[in-house]
């Protein structure tokens, strides 16, 4: 016999039950001697009480004793995996490296302006993966949680004595986490508080992960090869002659609202770049770089200008003052006055209004290169008559004087991918590096300043803007059209306006609103070097740089959905991270280990540990029916304490219990068996009321989430969000939040079965060991518990394990259930119509019309050659009316309509005029050309062409005029109408060019091809799209309307006059790179220049009248627009129009900085799915599992189990030391294999008419 085994009887003094029965040998069930296996009856439950135990020796659980009685290994107290320290140090590791990750992403993100480029439809990478993560981490805690809520009442009678009625019906697995929290906080259970905070903790990093990430515009940063076409070379300056272009740029630039030409700003100029790689340029990207840039400047201080005059003869009526300029550096000498004479023309005197500047040579100064000083003056003078000398006074004048500086810089430039510089940063050390000056006297860049601007006007005189169109208090004569006469009133007097060309350029490029600003020295000076700067910087670029193919580097930057790091979340999540960390280390700290022996959380290894622990059994038993607080009432006055000698042989863990009191042991419950009310326990989250609810709750989301789907597919979204206010944080949390309620409350229907499972199956009837006893599926992962469902057809638990498992991503789907979208708003506005092109304008003086014509030459010129953008109200072939807002959604709040609205565009639909040449060619029969004076080559040549044309003409000679000619080509075109040709009717010619080579040795051999060109004019309805809040046009679309065809203007009209050039390049010669610049006009010469690989001999002739037509309508189209824009452009109520201009326009506002709220389709659809598969299986729970009359009280404390084992027979057939063997070692050694347990009433043999209620061997009672 084996006495000393661990698994003999040694039953308590006192024991009430009966001896343990020993089972039978585990070597007897496993096999027979030969290895053949025996059969092992399974015992009926109809034949389970009469069953023959025999009472033989059986093997040790543990490891057999050796001869002297001692164990050779020694068993282990139980701790839960996951509250080892290497696993909480795991999860603390696991948060520094999130914490970690974090701050990379957030650096990375700051220094690259975002973390990568993506697009919107790719949002569930980053809304998906950080949710999914922290889910998975979320999950395990679970665990952590769930354990550490287990072992505290068992650490707590592993410390000491304790009473009873506070440790053994300690709860906090069935309970909520918000009142476990608040009951651990009381009780001081300081682990639970901590494991409880960091499931909380995890759940809200959860929520807050699913705004970590967002998509938002920015720039993407990358390096890019780029080719200079210029670059500074000081050997390039050769100032030959007076330049008018820089002065000419100046003025197109701010006077005429054109672009700046490429490599130049407002003070800058710099080399022209563009990518070496053009396929990556685009308008939504821009390149920075570090180049040499040009600056001139001034350095000015307020002088006194002092006045003298010279005896002068009364006949002479021109008067040139001298002048002294005296200033705190600088003493001037007497000298000339530098501008326009005034002129005096009667007695009495004149009054002058003058403007003015001059290059001095301070006297003072004994530096040559120190010497050079630009006076700039303005202010007004008086000249009284007198008979022998002019006396002179000068008033209100503003004087400075000021040192010319020119110098490169190193800048940083910021170009887009024209070539248009958009921003540039030209900040210099202290020590001046990265400065360098301009070998260029200050002198001879002043001069090249001064006559620049003198040559333009002189030039261009017609174009630049009349001082009426620019001074308010300006008077002019009505009967003059023209910048020579002018007054204005200054103290009472009458002042006439004589201004010099720089203050001339001033007033276009500044507009200063009256006389006032212009003598204001706070605005003047500002202006002034500005004025400077703007003049010079186009000096620089065409005279100090030569084309180069050089390359430098850059970087490129693109406007891209950048993926971007929020900082809100961020912090959030930093914060809590930091708190798990601490709650992971702390918990390390203070959790109890090893305080039970094994498992204690199924029935099968609670009853080994209570098989051990008679005293408690005892108290227990006859109580499995009572309720917890009849238990507590039974437990009170007691205290207890667990034993535990893992080292000693036997190896013992029981529960001791112990009177506390004297009293204690003379406690007498009573018995349970003469109570007459009967009460089972109904969890909530298992009642029908309670699922229906959360089925009830799981449709309406599903309806709500299509509901708000079809209204964000149906209207592009939800409605109009502001995606950097606070109210985001509303669509970012409120959808996780809602899923992770529905996971709590899909947890909770979950857990409550999963603690119902082992009793329900014992209640239902007999059932094995394996099925019932050894099940914790608490315990479990989701995944694991799924399979042991299946495999034990726990069909309740395996659907509300599914549940759970399809509760597991609504969290991490809701996070891309929305997001934002920069969408287009519209808004109706009106425009007033201010202008129009009116083709039947009135007869406008010649000199208005010059004037014009000059303006016109100017813009195309700039256009065709210098590549600079059309003014307003003309685009590429079209000239447009000159529209205002008048109201925007009815509103005529003057801010709200001219406010900039940044990246917004307005789409109008309005007429705008355009025209093209329909030309054909002029065979010799209907023609008939002759060359008068052609024995002098050299001289003027005019040549006549007769063509034969229609009855309707009443006029068929055309006079082409030819000037320098030679005996090379020569090329012309005529001035229509100046030769007399007349027409009457729209099937005349309208323009007759003609090309070709002219012999002048031999006149009768005239080698020119002559086509005749109608100009087709026409009015078409176009949708036109402008920037605001400038209103400049950036593209055209056609209207819904026919074009309407505009007939021939009769002689006479303002269109196109006899003395109207087509086109009047005027004096634009400069701006031109003219080819057969000896013998063609500037409209040829334009054709020749866009075309440079164009000859001759490629126009000429009757089969190359196609491509003669269409070099021909190129420019054309490039002419009519501005000739229709300077010449015909009059006021919307000018009578006698071509066609009719409405008084207003409609339009729409088109707005892209407003964000409309999307719903996901892709997230609504995978969310329906999950919560309707969840509702079916909450459904499927409610037939598979019956909990009405199975558990008479919450089973979750220790005594609350113990309870419903104690006092059964089952007790007896769990040998000693089986309390240190898991479920596994239980069932390879057979305990309790082979027996069928149910959960019911029982008698008792040993007391007639007492009942037990609880797990037995056998089948139960149903019913008391």
């Amino acid at each position: 016999m084996v006495s000393s085994s661990p698994l003999s009887n040694n039953t308590p003094p006192g024991n009430l039950e009966q001896p343990i029965l020993r089972a039978p040998p585990i070597q007897s069930r496993r096999a027979h001697a030969d290895g053949s296996p025996k059969n092992v009856s399974n015992v009926s439950a109809t034949t389970l009480g009469s069953i023959e135990l025999h009472e033989i020796e059986v093997l040790p659980i543990l490891d057999a004793p050796s001869s002297q009685g001692a164990y050779p290994n020694k068993v282990k107290p139980w701790t839960p995996i996951l509250l080892l320290r290497v696993s909480l140090y795991g999860f603390a590791a696991i948060y520094v490296v999130f914490i970690t990750a974090l701050a990379l992403l957030q650096a990375f993100d700051r220094k690259n302006g975002g973390l990568v480029t993506t697009s919107q439809n790719l949002h569930y990478l980053w809304t998906y993966g950080p949710t999914f993560v922290l889910t998975l981490v979320a999950a395990v805690w679970d665990q952590v949680e769930y354990r550490t809520k287990q072992t505290l009442p068992w650490a707590k009678l592993h410390q000491g004595k304790s009473p009873a009625s506070e440790t053994l019906l300690i709860d906090y697995i069935s309970q909520a986490q918000t009142v476990t929290l608040w009951k651990s906080l009381k009780a001081r259970h300081f682990p639970v508080v901590l494991a409880t905070i960091g499931g909380l903790l995890l759940k809200l990093l959860i929520v807050v992960s699913t705004g970590l990430f967002s998509l938002q515009q920015g720039f993407e940063v990358h390096q890019a090869s780029l080719l200079a076409a210029d670059k500074f070379d000081p050997s390039a300056w050769n100032r030959t002659s007076d330049d008018p272009v820089p002065a000419m740029f100046a003025y197109a630039v701010n006077g005429l609202n054109m672009s700046y030409p490429p490599g130049t700003t407002d003070h800058y100029a710099i080399p022209t770049l563009r990518l070496a790689d053009s396929v990556i340029g685009s308008a939504d990207r821009n390149i920075t770089t570090t180049t040499k840039a040009f600056l001139g400047d001034l350095d000015c201080e307020r002088g006194n200008l002092s006045f003298f005059y010279l005896p002068r003869n009364l006949s002479i009526h021109t008067l040139g003052p001298d002048i002294i300029v005296q200033s705190p550096s600088c003493q001037v000498d007497r000298t000339f006055w530098p501008d326009d004479n005034f002129s005096v023309t009667g007695g009495g005197g004149e009054n002058f209004f003058f403007g003015t500047n001059t290059l001095v040579n301070c006297s003072n100064s004994s530096s040559e290169l120190d010497r050079a000083r630009m006076v700039v003056a303005v202010g007004s003078i008086k000249l009284h008559y007198g008979t022998s000398k002019l006396p002179l006074s000068a008033n209100n004048v503003t004087v400075y004087v000021c040192k010319v500086h020119n110098y490169f810089r190193d800048a940083n430039v910021i170009i887009d991918t024209a070539g248009s510089v958009l921003h540039m940063n030209t900040s210099v050390p202290s020590n001046s590096s990265g400065v360098y000056t301009v070998p260029v006297s200050s002198r001879e860049m002043a001069q090249y300043f001064q006559s620049s601007i003198h040559v333009a006007f002189t030039q261009t005189k017609g174009v630049w803007l009349p001082m009426k169109d620019v001074l308010t208090d300006i008077i002019r004569p009505p009967s003059l059209d023209n910048l020579e006469d002018g007054n204005v009133t200054i103290g009472g007097e009458q002042y006439k306006v004589r201004f010099g060309s720089l203050f001339q350029l001033y007033t276009d490029v500044y507009k200063p609103e009256s006389t006032d600003k212009i003598l204001d020295p706070v605005s003047l000076l500002p202006n002034l070097r500005g004025l400077y700067s703007l003049v010079t910087a186009q000096i620089a670029k065409e005279n100090l740089m030569i084309p180069t193919t050089a390359s430098s580097s850059g970087t490129i930057r693109t406007v891209q959905q950048r993926l971007r790091v929020r900082g809100l979340p961020l912090y959030w999540m930093f914060a809590i991270l930091s708190i798990l960390f601490a709650i992971s280390v702390c918990l390390d700290a203070i959790v109890s280990r090893g305080a039970v022996s094994r498992d204690p959380g199924s029935i099968g290894g609670l009853s080994t540990i209570l098989a051990r622990s008679r005293a408690l059994e005892n108290i227990l038993s006859y109580k499995g029916f009572a309720s917890i607080s009849s238990l507590r009432r039974s437990l009170l006055g007691r205290s207890c304490q667990s034993t535990m000698d893992p080292a000693k042989v036997p190896h013992r863990f029981e529960i001791n219990l112990a009177a506390s009191e004297p009293a204690a042991a003379a406690i007498s419950p009573q018995p349970l068996w003469e109570e007459d009310r009967v009460e089972w326990w109904h969890p909530m989250s298992l009642s029908p009321g309670f699922k229906t609810t959360v089925i009830a709750f799981l449709g309406t989301l599903v309806l709500a989430l299509e509901v708000l789907y079809q209204k964000s597919a149906k209207s592009n979204g939800l409605a109009y969000v502001d995606d950097k206010s606070d109210l985001r944080y509303s669509w970012l949390y409120l959808p996780g939040a809602t899923m992770l309620t529905t996971s709590i409350l899909t947890g909770m229907v979950d857990s409550t079965s999963k603690i119902f499972l082992p009793y329900h199956k014992l209640r239902q009837g007999p059932a094995t060991s394996r099925a019932c006893l050894y099940t914790n599926e608490n315990s479990q992962m989701a995944i694991s518990s799924l399979f042991n469902s299946v495999s034990h057809r726990h069909w309740s638990i395996f659907a509300t394990t599914l549940a759970t498992i399809f509760a597991f991503p609504l969290t991490i789907v809701s996070s891309g259930l929305y997001s934002t979208k920069v969408v287009a708003t519209t808004k109706d506005a009106i425009f007033s119509v201010d202008s129009t092109i009116n083709f039947a304008t009135e007869s406008i003086p010649f000199l208005t019309v010059q004037k014009r014509l000059d303006t016109a030459s100017l813009v195309v010129a700039m256009i065709l050659e210098r590549n600079l953008s059309s003014p307003l109200w003309t685009y590429g072939e079209f000239a447009f009316p000159e529209m205002s807002f008048k109201t925007l959604d009815g509103s005529n709040n003057a801010s709200e309509i001219t406010s900039p609205l940044a990246n917004s565009s307005v789409v109008v639909s309005t007429p705008a005029w355009n025209s093209s040449l329909d030309c054909e060619f002029i065979p010799e029969a209907k023609r008939h050309i002759t060359v008068s004076n052609s024995s002098t080559p050299g001289s003027e040549i005019d040549v006549y062409v007769q063509l034969t044309e229609s009855a309707e003409c009443n006029s068929s000679n055309e006079n082409l005029l030819i000037t320098n000619g030679d005996d090379g080509n020569v090329i012309s075109r005529d001035y229509h109408g100046s030769s007399g040709f007349k027409y009457t009717s729209p099937a005349c010619p309208y323009l007759v060019f003609a090309l070709g080579e002219l012999a002048f040795s031999n006149t009768s051999n005239v080698g020119l091809s002559v086509i005749a060109c109608r100009a087709d004019m026409t009015q078409t309805q176009v949708n036109a799209t402008m920037e605001l809040p400038s209103l400049r046009i950036l593209a055209v679309s056609p209207g819904a309307q026919q074009p309407i065809s505009l007939s021939q203007p009769q002689t006479g009209t303002i269109a196109f006059d006899t003395s109207i050039n087509v086109p009047a390049f005027a004096n634009t010669g400069p701006l031109l790179s003219l080819v057969y610049a000896s013998t063609t006009d500037a409209f040829f010469s334009a054709i020749f220049a866009q075309n440079p690989n164009l000859t001759l001999s490629d126009l000429t002739g009757a089969a190359n009248t196609p491509r003669f037509a269409a070099a021909l309508n190129k420019i054309w189209k490039t002419v009519y627009p501005q000739l229709a824009n300077n010449v015909v452009r009059t006021a919307r109520s000018s009578p006698n129009a071509t066609t009719p201009t409405p008084e207003t326009l409609t339009g729409i506002l088109i707005q892209h900085n407003r964000s409309r709220l999307l719903q996901s389709a892709i997230s609504t659809r995978i969310l329906e799915g999950l919560l309707s598969l969840i509702a079916l299986c909450i459904a499927v729970s409610f037939w598979s599992m019956r909990v009405r009359e199975v558990l008479p009280k919450n089973p979750c404390s220790i005594a609350a189990a113990a309870s419903l084992v104690a006092g059964s027979d089952m007790l007896k057939r769990i040998p000693r030391g089986a309390e240190w063997c898991d479920d596994k070692q239980l069932r390879e050694n057979g305990v309790l294999e082979g027996v069928l347990l149910s959960m019911g009433w029982w008698d008792d043999a040993r007391q007639r008419g007492r009942r037990r209620f609880g797990v037995g061997i056998g089948k139960a009672e149903w019913a008391r």
